[in-house]
């Protein structure tokens, strides 16, 4: 009956299906086609910042040194500066040139998104990630700063589409993990920060993929080990600057204030809200019965909605974990949390962005909704319901479904592998269970039998 509703509505309101959809597309496509244009303007129009006058200065030819030579004096990976020297002998050295090296990179962060996230998200939501990344102060800076941010970014952002692909299972490709571990070893050697991001993801996939724990773990040690020796064997020895005296401190006022800069720079005033908003969504779709009966309905931990949704776990325990490999290093090592440093997870926001509308789609009350993972609780009456053939769909806010008793028992969660359950109602979702868990297809009925 409901469903009729929404549709008769907008029959009246003359909204054919799918229009809120292509506004969205187009609204967020717009916003980020507006960034990524305007990450190309105005690259001569301000003076070169301190860390960019000593990028130039390490390019720049001197008598009786070598670039490889002036490399080594900076505190940061060599690989950035390799690269931007093979581009400035193209293109030059001036200002536009520096700078529209991260420009392309940072540009190329956002595709990489949208591209290697199309198996965990929808179009529009992708593209409402890529908004509030171009949208931010921190990615606008760093397209237009001649440091190694922008690659981290770019590097950052490969992980994490590929990452997921594998979380999720979602990619046959032979060359997925061997893809993924080298951009790995590349991004350790680009920024520490984007080495502490592998890391973080390697121990996440390990949690989730037990039968690659063992490779995952040695690629752990071995980026570990590589960087550990870069370390010891050169930073320590060439380096000008004091790698355990800086003006970083080490208080928990100072990662407070860090912390503070971080959520201004990354989404702002505004981004804030909204992200604000797609939580309250999020618990509401996590807590909201949603018309089900009362014995259908079952209380779940935070634990257990993370285990139910990888995708979420692997977006938000990153970032955590590398603000925790963030202030152990700074405490253990030397002091080196800042925001400019720990904002290379920064592709992990806008992953978290993307989920927020997929996870608020998900309200328990929308009978039209498309669920991309649900887990179905215990049907009721089981008694009434053998002579029917039907259960209620807890997806369908408590219609009632179709079962096969070959396939599924009635008043339990036991399935077989490859068990099936079809709504018959306008509008509901198609069901389909697997032996561990049960996931909502993406297609809807449109038919018009009556349940």
């Amino acid at each position: 009956m409901t469903d009729n509703v929404v549709d008769d509505r907008r029959k009246w309101a003359g909204i054919r299906p799918g229009f809120d959809r292509g506004v969205a597309i187009a609204c967020f496509g717009t916003a980020c086609a507006i960034g990524l244009v305007f990450a190309f303007v105005g690259l001569e129009t301000h003076s070169f910042s301190f860390d960019e006058l000593f990028t130039a200065r390490l390019l720049e030819p001197a008598e009786g040194t070598t670039l490889l030579s002036r490399i080594v004096t900076d505190v940061h990976p060599p690989l950035y500066l390799l690269a931007l020297s093979f581009f400035t002998q193209l293109f030059g050295d001036g200002d536009a040139a520096l700078r529209s090296f991260s420009a392309i990179f940072a540009c190329g962060a956002i595709l990489v998104f949208i591209a290697t996230t199309r198996s965990a998200f929808s179009l529009p939501a992708r593209l409402f990630g890529a908004a509030m990344a171009t949208g931010s102060l921190f990615w606008f800076y760093q397209a237009q700063n001649a440091r190694s941010y922008a690659l981290g970014l770019l590097i950052g952002a490969g992980v994490m589409g590929l990452g997921l692909s594998l979380l999720l299972g979602r990619s046959r490709s032979r060359l997925l993990v061997p893809g993924l571990l080298a951009l790995m070893v590349a991004g350790s050697f680009v920024h520490f920060y984007v080495m502490y991001v592998c890391l973080a993801v390697l121990i996440v996939l390990g949690l989730f993929k037990r039968r690659d724990r063992a490779v995952l773990g040695g690629a752990a040690l071995f980026l570990l080990l590589a960087t550990g020796l870069y370390v010891k064997l050169v930073m320590e020895h060439y380096s000008q600057v004091s790698l355990g005296n800086n003006w970083y401190q080490n208080n928990p006022a100072w990662y407070v204030s860090v912390l503070k800069s971080c959520v201004q720079y990354s989404l702002g005033d505004q981004g804030l809200v909204a992200f604000i908003l797609c939580g309250v969504g999020i618990l509401y779709s996590r807590l909201a019965p949603g018309g089900q009966p009362a014995s259908a309905v079952t209380t779940c931990s935070p634990i257990h909605w993370f285990q139910s949704d990888p995708t979420t776990a692997f977006l938000v325990a990153v970032p955590l974990l590398v603000l925790a490999g963030g202030i152990v290093s700074s405490t253990v090592l030397a002091p080196n949390f800042w925001d400019r440093n720990f904002l290379v997870v920064s592709p992990f926001i806008w992953g978290l962005a993307a989920r927020s509308p997929s996870s608020c789609s998900r309200c328990p009350r929308s009978s039209l909704r498309v669920c991309p993972r649900a887990r179905v609780a215990p049907y009721t009456s089981p008694s009434a319901n053998r002579r029917t053939g039907s259960n209620p769909c807890p997806l369908a806010g408590g219609r009632r479904c179709r079962w096969s008793p070959r396939t599924t028992r009635p008043g339990t969660n036991q399935t077989t592998r490859s068990s099936s359950m079809k709504a018959v109602m306008p509008g509901t979702c198609r069901v389909s269970h697997s032996r561990s868990s049960y996931s909502a297809g993406t297609s809807i009925e449109r038919g018009s039998r009556a349940s």
